[in-house]
């Protein structure tokens, strides 16, 4: 493989990854606003390793909803 190749391949997943993480944050409910700010900031300072850590760590930070599950199935 074309190692320009590769390099643009690993360039363009890192940034969807970032962005991705950016936008999750933003619409993401989290515990406190500071928690939001601090995970904002990581993410733009260290934009390779922080989406990562980040999407690892998102349980402890976000406020979870309960999932509702509907017990029936419509058959028509």
């Amino acid at each position: 493989m074309n190692p320009n190749l590769m390099m643009l391949v690993l360039i363009l997943l890192s940034l969807t990854l970032w962005v991705w993480a950016i936008l999750d944050i933003f619409l993401s409910q989290f515990k406190s606003r500071l928690t939001k700010v601090i995970c904002l900031i990581f993410v733009f300072m260290f934009p390779i390793i922080a989406p990562l850590l980040y999407f690892q760590l998102k349980k402890k930070f976000i406020i979870q909803k309960k999932r509702i599950f509907n017990k029936e199935i419509n058959h028509c």
